[in-house]
């Protein structure tokens, strides 16, 4: 009927708009990563969402606080209270002016927002604050890793820092498109201000550059290296080249249409910036001195009772050898010396007999031929 078939389209046209729901993501359209931004470069295997979530909790935990928000907070504290509608009226003002009437900040005043790179597995989250709250995204990074380092050394928990799903951890002091002449031009510029804000104390600074390309094959990879190498002579030549032991690694990260540029210190301790790898290195090492005593104890132990055990079983079978080869001969020489007698005994007895035997028989025949004679003789 015309009732039943209205009801089946209803029921088809819900079944599609909820395939386009579950296709749009959550939370409205956002903004894809575009260059001009500084932010925290995840990498993750999967679970972006919980990742996300993750980093933006780190950053909340790590970030230097607000200087300006203290000041509203400590002239809050001050107030003695005697117009206290005033003062709900004017905090009601306040968040209306942030963008939240219900103490929720817009979009706009966020200080970190996730931005979507459209290659698996990496996630951006971009941090919109002025450089004199946060000159550099890897003081933060460093205070994440030596945390979690702490942490592990301490035994609290796998990660210690709240990071489950993330792999890598990357400071994005810059990003631009992924041109080689926008890639020169805008480290150019990022270098000039590391250069100039002496964050390195080594006396002879070296530096060595990490290429690599995601889902972009525009690019050559030494073309990068050059250009990078150029840059990087022309504003400080007294740096050099060391590819093991770099005061500071350059990371060029292609993501499509967006480079990502790092500026990496204490690569090595921190494991290549992998948080993952930090925290099993540093658990690994606590318990690998720990096992390493107790297993020196236990094989001191073992080895003194086998050596005992094998030191016994040897002078035992020594001592039984010797004293059944000692007793071997001496049985041997009784028996000897017995055998020897007994046999002499009866051989002796044989011979008596024997020659008894033979001498009654002779002794016999002869005095029957004796008396036959005399006896032939007489009549």
């Amino acid at each position: 009927s015309g009732r039943q078939l209205d009801k089946r389209k209803r029921k088809a046209a819900y079944r599609r708009q909820a395939a386009l729901a579950a296709k749009r993501p959550r939370g409205g359209r956002q903004q894809l990563l575009t260059a001009g931004w500084r932010g925290l470069l995840v990498t993750c295997n999967k679970r972006e969402r919980e990742c996300v979530g993750e980093a933006l909790d780190l950053l909340d935990t790590f970030l230097p606080d607000d200087p300006a928000e203290d000041n509203e907070g400590a002239e809050e504290d001050a107030d003695d209270g005697d117009n206290a509608e005033d003062d709900i009226q004017q905090c009601l003002e306040r968040e209306r002016a942030r963008g939240g009437g219900l103490g929720l900040r817009a979009a706009a005043v966020q200080p970190c927002e996730h931005l979507p790179t459209k290659v698996p597995n990496c996630v951006f989250v971009g941090v919109s604050l002025p450089d004199s709250r946060l000159p550099w995204l890897f003081d933060v990074t460093d205070a994440v890793f030596e945390a979690a380092v702490a942490a592990a050394a301490r035994g609290d928990g796998s990660r210690g820092v709240g990071g489950r799903h993330i792999l890598r951890l990357l400071p994005v002091e810059a990003t631009c498109a992924s041109g080689l002449q926008d890639i020169g031009e805008a480290f150019e510029s990022l270098w000039t201000a590391f250069v100039a804000a002496d964050r390195v104390t080594a006396a002879k600074p070296t530096f060595t550059v990490h290429f690599k390309a995601r889902n972009f094959d525009k690019l050559e990879r030494q073309d990068v290296i050059n250009r990078v190498f150029t840059a990087v002579k022309s504003v400080s030549p007294d740096w050099s080249v060391d590819h093991d032991r770099a005061s500071v690694v350059i990371d060029v990260n292609v993501l499509q249409r967006v480079t990502c540029l790092s500026l990496l210190r204490n690569f090595r301790r921190y494991r290549k910036y992998n948080l993952s790898e930090v925290v099993a290195h540093s658990a690994g090492t606590e318990a690998g001195t720990t096992d390493a005593a107790e297993s020196g104890k236990t094989d001191a132990a073992e080895a003194g009772k086998t050596d005992a055990a094998e030191a016994g079983k040897t002078d035992a079978a020594e001592a039984g050898k010797t004293d059944a080869a000692e007793a071997g001969k001496t049985d041997a020489a009784e028996a000897g010396k017995t055998d020897a007698a007994e046999a002499g005994k009866t051989d002796a007895a044989e011979s008596g007999k024997t020659d008894a035997a033979e001498s009654g028989k002779t002794d016999a025949a002869e005095a029957g031929k004796t008396d036959a004679a005399e006896s032939g003789t007489t009549p």
